[in-house]
């Protein structure tokens, strides 16, 4: 079994429980207000900046590739955007990883949740026009887009995904550390359960 199909498997249950906890879930069906979009957004920041900074900590030791994906991207884009809406920065989740190999397993649930984000991204188009009508750095929703400029920055996403988990698959990992892979996604999908 490969190692993204061993995390995919063994975090199920927590993956599932913090999108169950997450706010987002009215961006799907269009209904979510703005206040709860900037509570959610302030969520995800909390969570996303806690889970960065704790693979940051073993950033030089991460192989090269993963490396450039360390980069912080996901929490500098929620602070855009609740900057844009002159909205409060919460303070990071405490989130510890105790080696590199949780760092990886932290880096799976960031990277994979961008197919997540790509949905919703795609979703704010039938919100009310206070989020429709902007644009969301977060999410990749810009209403100024086109279908192919959707299409390419999609794109991008998936590629970046699908190479993240052809350089994690490719690791040659002992039995304890597929146990601190997975022991470092759980602590990431924990610091989303809110």
């Amino acid at each position: 079994m490969s190692y993204s199909a061993l995390l995919r498997t063994e975090t199920r249950k927590l993956h599932e429980k913090a999108e169950a906890s997450n706010l987002g879930g009215g961006i799907m069906d269009g209904s979510i207000s703005l206040e709860t979009y900037i509570l959610h957004l302030q969520q995800q920041y909390a969570s996303y900046r806690g889970v960065e900074k704790a693979i940051n900590a073993f950033k030089h030791e991460l192989p090269d590739y993963l490396q450039l994906r360390a980069d912080g991207r996901a929490g500098n884009r929620i602070k855009t955007d609740l900057e844009s809406r002159n909205a409060d920065i919460p303070t990071p989740r405490n989130v510890e990883l105790s080696n590199v190999t949780q760092a990886i397993g932290a880096m799976y649930v960031l990277e994979g949740s961008t197919m997540g984000g790509m949905m919703m991204g795609q979703s704010l188009a039938k919100c009310n026009p206070d989020l429709s009508r902007t644009t969301h750095e977060f999410y990749g929703h810009n209403p100024n887009y086109d279908r192919e400029q959707v299409a390419l920055v999609n794109q991008g996403k998936m590629q970046r995904w699908t190479e993240f988990k052809l350089t994690l698959d490719s690791l040659n990992l002992t039995q304890l550390e597929q146990q601190d892979l997975i022991a470092g996604a759980d602590k990431a999908f924990a610091a989303f359960i809110n």
